[in-house]
């Protein structure tokens, strides 16, 4: 068995009520390189069809099927195509893969992020090879990667989604190594689709630290930057960094309070972010106000969760009691 030389740098995003970042491209009917008998060209246009693509340049009209795919660019149509997963809205775009990475390290996808909160956004750019798609197919079903290629790859077999090469079911014919093409990438999410897997439990994926340590330190970061001129929406704000305050100490510390307390920290941000909603409509202050508070609310969330996995049962019971009549959801 083979021994993973590293660990996958993946592409998390936490869940918005406020909508996508990264905005599907309108179908197109046919891209301009793609012929008709083209050996991918039934995934491409399935694919298209679902907007799980975009083309290459403005017009959407050149898929250029033959050429790398890279990581960011295989997050998003994975991301397109699994319906649970939202993407994140990124703290400081850099770039349209910014969201990308940003969604992975939310849902716990293996991801290098260093402890102090810095990103690599360039892993992104890079190929994305034939084993590294298939880690992350099997975290988004399993909520967990394998330590050899081996398992990986023949977990793809047993379950339909991979063939590989020739009539040979072997690590070597996977061709684990190999940089994949944009049209092999969508023939692999094809081949996902014609598995008929079980839907994506979200609950289930394991929170990455970077989740903690990252998104929700950024998220009140950008929230006490956020320059309010409205009365309303600036004692709103100052209301909120009162309670996401005293959430940053807690974490600091490294362990939660008591359950109770803790879901009554979170009612409270929730109840705010009920009371600021309506001006989120009209102002984009208002808006980064509320996206940046939840955003952080839920990485708060997930660090109470990930604190207490044997009382978990007694915490979501909590929080069905605390949360009822409130508008805005974790």
């Amino acid at each position: 068995m083979m021994k993973k030389s590293s660990q996958f740098l993946l592409a998390v995003l936490i869940v918005f009520v406020v909508g996508n970042t990264v905005s599907p491209a309108t179908a197109n009917a046919a891209f301009s390189d793609v012929s008709s008998n083209h050996w991918a060209k039934k995934a491409i246009t399935w694919g298209d069809n679902n907007n799980y693509i975009k083309g290459i340049n403005k017009e959407n009209t050149l898929f250029a099927p033959n050429r790398l795919l890279t990581r960011a660019q295989w997050f998003a149509m994975l991301f397109r195509y699994l319906e649970p997963i939202q993407f994140q809205s990124p703290v400081e775009p850099k770039a349209w893969s910014s969201s990308v990475l940003e969604t992975a390290v939310y849902y716990g996808y293996p991801i290098l992020a260093s402890f102090r909160g810095h990103i690599d956004y360039s892993v992104m750019n890079a190929p994305i090879n034939r084993v590294e798609a298939a880690d992350t197919i099997v975290y988004s079903y399993e909520a967990k990667t394998f330590w050899y290629e081996s398992e990986t790859v023949n977990w793809m077999y047993d379950k339909g989604i991979a063939k590989g090469m020739g009539t040979k079911r072997t690590l070597e014919s996977y061709a684990p190594f190999e940089s994949m093409t944009r049209a092999e990438g969508i023939q692999l999410l094809y081949q996902l689709e014609q598995a008929s897997m079980a839907d994506v439990r979200t609950s289930r994926f394991q929170p990455n630290e970077a989740v903690f340590y990252v998104t929700f330190p950024r998220q009140l970061q950008k929230l006490r930057r956020t320059n309010a001129s409205n009365e309303s929406v600036s004692q709103s704000k100052n209301d909120l960094l009162y309670v996401l305050n005293q959430m940053e100490d807690q974490m600091d510390s490294r362990t939660t309070s008591t359950l109770k307390n803790e879901v009554n920290r979170i009612k409270t941000v929730l109840q705010l972010l009920d009371k600021l909603q309506p001006h989120a409509d009209s102002s984009d202050t208002a808006k980064q106000v509320y996206r940046s508070s939840l955003t952080a609310l839920r990485a708060y969330d997930r660090f109470v969760s990930y604190k207490n996995q044997q009382q978990l049962t007694d915490y979501y019971q909590l929080q069905d009691e605390a949360f009822k009549g409130l508008s805005t959801q974790l």
